[in-house]
């Protein structure tokens, strides 16, 4: 019978509560490829708790 041996790599409570911590935000951004809202559309508050979001023209 072969022994077959599985090592973990154990994780902090400091890592487990915030994973994020050692990347920036433009980065995690960037590789997830999701899109901007600051740069490709507006963004009009309603003002009841609801916005408007409308894409740039031009």
């Amino acid at each position: 019978m072969k022994k077959i041996s599985v090592s973990t790599k154990r994780q902090s409570r400091e890592y487990m509560a915030n994973p994020h911590a050692n990347s920036s935000l433009k980065a995690r951004q960037k590789k997830s490829k999701c899109v901007s809202y600051k740069e490709s559309a507006i963004i009009d508050n309603i003002g009841n708790g609801y916005c408007i979001i409308r894409k740039k023209r031009g």
